[in-house]
């Protein structure tokens, strides 16, 4: 179990997908009373039947007489929803105690969650952008990386939550800062992934045989997380099941290549592969990331290597 200091009251939580219900279920087995609530009644069943607690009946219930929210949705629209509603109409989070803290560890454009900050900041409430690292096992192990944006105080409020949740705590700075290092983290990850595709694929048509290239590429200057836990266990076993959507690896690109737009990189890497993430998801639908490289090998085609060098006298 996290050694986390005590728990601020109860906590309402929006979102049981598959990171969001492994970080539910920590915060409860850590000792939080979580008010949890997904559009998915099997998610809300799924979620008391490994707590032991009652999921929350709606998104009001679940910001009710909270200390804190944490929201893990599919980006920065979905959270805005959640909180402040649409248009004129009614505010969700008008049911909330004055002093609810709003912890938002999904992934969105840093811009996005700059304009939400002030917005919610104008109603009195504080908001904390803490998105993750680690992934699905991190999140039902409790071992995930939290990288924590916003005011000092409103982060160190959120402490004890984000240590319910992660193993280590960053504080980035002010706020978009999380989401602004989480984009970064995503774009290297799954760009180093996709590098690591063309590579292998470029390899075979050589005639360099792929287990030989993974075992190379695990004992050189190239090693990275791809290498180890996605080449052999998921490409070359053909699984593809890394258990990451196509369509969450493209939104997240598309956010990585505006955030360097806005800051003043225009056609560069970040556009690149946002482009390829997106046609990709054009061509093959929402599937699983790795399918990428089923992708990109149609792309090319499977012609016979013709270059391999030549035996000099």
């Amino acid at each position: 179990m996290t050694d986390i200091i005590a728990a601020p009251g109860p906590v309402g939580f929006l979102g049981l997908g598959a990171m969001g219900s492994g970080m539910a279920a920590t915060l409860a087995r850590n000792g939080f009373t979580v008010k949890a609530h997904d559009l998915s009644e099997e998610r809300r069943r799924e979620f008391e039947q490994a707590t032991g607690q009652a999921a929350a009946t709606s998104p009001t219930d679940a910001l009710s007489d909270v200390a804190a929210v944490v929201l893990m949705l599919p980006d920065g629209s979905f959270v805005r929803r959640a909180l402040l509603g649409e248009g004129d109409g009614e505010r969700p989070i008008a049911v909330s105690r004055p002093d609810m803290l709003i912890i938002d560890c999904s992934s969105c454009a840093p811009s996005d969650t700059q304009s939400l900050a002030a917005d919610l900041r104008e109603l009195g409430f504080a908001m904390v952008d803490s998105p993750v690292s680690g992934g699905v096992p991190g999140a039902r192990a409790g071992t995930l990386t939290m990288m924590a944006g916003g005011p000092e105080d409103a982060v160190r409020r959120a402490d004890a939550i984000l240590r319910g949740m992660g193993r280590t705590v960053f504080h980035t700075g002010p706020s978009g800062s999380g989401h602004a290092m989480k984009t970064l983290v995503n774009y290297i990850g799954t760009s180093q992934m996709l590098l690591d595709f063309e590579a292998l694929l470029i390899g075979q048509r050589f005639g360099l045989k792929p287990a030989t290239m993974v075992e190379i590429l695990n004992v050189s200057y190239a090693k990275n997380l791809s290498t180890e836990i996605v080449l052999a266990q998921q490409i070359l076993s053909e699984r593809f099941a890394h258990n990451f959507s196509l369509a969450l690896a493209t939104k997240d690109a598309r956010i990585a290549a505006e955030t360097a737009e806005a800051v003043g990189f225009g056609e560069t890497t970040p556009r690149h592969f946002a482009r390829v993430l997106g046609n990709a998801l054009a061509t093959i639908g929402d599937t699983d990331l790795t399918r990428v490289y089923q992708y990109l090998d149609s792309l090319w085609g499977r012609q016979p290597a013709n270059s391999r060098p030549e035996e000099q006298p």
